[in-house]
């Protein structure tokens, strides 16, 4: 059986230098590199010697989504 490994996680985001510099200096560890894909794309990836990566995709606007805490009960009405 092949084993499963995750190369990285992605985080959309709308300032990836911005991020990516806040999660290096919080962790305190990674290395920072950029690289730009084939679309021109710029992107932002911290790498780790024991994990995976976190990788900083840029987006271009706020994704806003209503916010569920908890699984809402199904509403039941009566006929009468």
């Amino acid at each position: 059986m092949t084993a499963l490994r995750i190369l990285a996680v992605a985080v959309d985001c709308r300032q990836p230098d911005l991020l990516a510099e806040f999660w290096e200096q919080a962790l305190g560890r990674g290395k920072a590199r950029s690289w730009t894909d084939s679309h021109g794309l710029t992107y932002r990836q911290l790498d780790f010697d024991d994990g995976p990566a976190l990788l900083f995709q840029p987006v271009p606007e706020d994704k806003r989504y209503e916010q569920v805490t908890a699984p809402r009960p199904l509403t039941v009405t009566s006929a009468a």
